[in-house]
């Protein structure tokens, strides 16, 4: 007895969230799952796995996002003495304008975010 109302309990709690799901799924574009869910999901994930080791994963993550910055930053500064480097501005047109590196950054960012918060809310 009390086996069937549990079960009926998880069906109607599933579909609860399935139809909480839908309706928020009407009002959200995909381009909000992409830019938005998709990498603070992911962050979430990643961080709430490697609690533990979270100053390793600052670390990476500091360096892509200076390295990444100190590139863009060399290419702009290169564009405005109309000086020509290859290498530099492929690199730059390439982290600008591929939409899987745009996003790969921003999932960077909200980690950063995260790690922040981490060490703000934790550490002394």
């Amino acid at each position: 007895m009390f086996q069937t109302i549990k079960m009926r309990a998880y069906l109607l709690t599933f579909i609860v969230f399935l139809i909480v799901a839908y309706s928020i799924s009407t009002f959200i574009t995909p381009e909000s799952y992409f830019f938005v869910f998709l990498p603070t999901i992911c962050s979430v994930a990643l961080f709430g796995i490697h609690r533990k080791k979270y100053k390793k994963i600052k670390a990476l993550n500091d360096f892509i996002l200076y390295s990444a910055a100190a590139l863009v930053a060399m290419g702009k500064a290169l564009h405005q003495v109309n000086t020509v480097n290859k290498p530099i501005e492929y690199i730059v047109d390439t982290i600008s304008f591929n939409i899987n590196i745009v996003t790969f950054f921003i999932f960077l960012v909200i980690l950063k975010g995260i790690i922040a918060l981490y060490e703000f809310k934790y550490a002394s």
